[in-house]
């Protein structure tokens, strides 16, 4: 089932999840306009014990239903993730991630993974 902007009946994410920088949606976009999310190095240890990736999904999905609803059509995102000196588990929760993402959200949801 594809959730759309017009769906958005979402509450904020908790309060650990905003304050974890675990995955950021800093505001930018990449070429082709999509917003992008970012799972920042420096805090990717804090995926598997202090988030959940139910509550990464869930945060993406809320930011990206705010957007949608702004630009009043569905976009696609673009992911950065610098996974060079991940542990196998965080890349793990990582890609599952952002797999749970696309069956909730819709098959063309991502438009780009960059793992640099």
């Amino acid at each position: 089932m594809s959730r759309h902007a017009t769906d958005f009946h979402e509450s904020v994410p908790a309060d650990h999840v905003l304050n974890s920088a675990a995955v950021l949606f800093p505001g930018a976009f990449d070429q082709h306009g999509c917003p992008l999310i970012v799972f920042p190095a420096d805090e990717q240890a804090k995926l598997s014990p202090e988030l959940c990736k139910a509550e990464v999904v869930d945060f993406i999905h809320y930011f990206l239903c705010l957007h949608n609803k702004k630009q009043e059509k569905e976009s696609l995102v673009s992911v950065v993730a610098d996974l060079r000196h991940a542990s196998l588990p965080t890349t793990r929760v990582v890609a599952e991630t952002l797999l749970l993402l696309e069956v909730l959200s819709g098959p063309s949801t991502l438009l780009w993974i960059q793992t640099t």
